[in-house]
């Protein structure tokens, strides 16, 4: 038998939550304190595969970026603040897709006829940062919020505009052509 991890990988879709049963992996030995622990193993991967004259023409990269979460690499220990954990999961992947259509849509918009073939590299990392600040912004300012619910509901909403927003950047889809103006004279 083989060792495939993409069985065990859940895409983002609109309609996938995150519950107790998304953390399948067992709880490591911890030292014993007062402090509920998790770890969410969301991320996203970018990979393609073709041949020059397949790539000089392709503009659209949308399917080949995917957002997802393995829940066999991810576990969350029981206690009080379950409910506000399975928010910041929630909100965690949401904002890996606000942030990867953010990455389609900037490769769709630089990516030109002789774009070399790693075109998308300053792009990933600019995007990778920008993400990983986010998400630095976002466990700050919970971690000094005394009750942080309504703060990650509203910032929850503010990432589903983005999604909303970017809907031409979804994996499935492909986005409208901008048509060019003609001048009349």
């Amino acid at each position: 038998t083989g060792f495939n991890l993409a069985q065990d990988r859940v895409p983002w879709a609109d309609d996938v939550e995150i519950t107790l049963e998304s953390f399948q992996a067992p709880i490591p030995a911890l030292e014993e304190d007062h402090i509920q622990q998790y770890t969410f193993s969301s991320t996203y991967e970018f990979a393609y595969q073709m041949l020059n004259m397949q790539f000089a023409f392709t503009k659209n990269f949308n399917s080949y970026v995917e957002t997802y979460y393995s829940p066999k690499l991810s576990w969350m220990e029981h206690g009080e603040f379950t409910s506000q954990l399975l928010l910041m999961a929630n909100l965690d992947f949401d904002l890996i897709e606000l942030y990867v259509r953010k990455f389609r849509k900037r490769m769709y918009e630089q990516k030109k006829v002789g774009s070399s073939p790693n075109f998308f590299a300053a792009i990933h990392d600019e995007i990778a940062l920008a993400l990983n600040n986010e998400r630095l912004v976002i466990h700050n300012k919970v971690s000094r919020l005394e009750d942080p619910i309504e703060y990650l509901q509203a910032k929850m909403n503010e990432v589903n505009l983005g999604i909303n927003e970017l809907h031409e950047f979804c994996k499935t889809c492909k986005p409208s052509k901008k048509k060019k103006k003609k001048n009349k004279n």
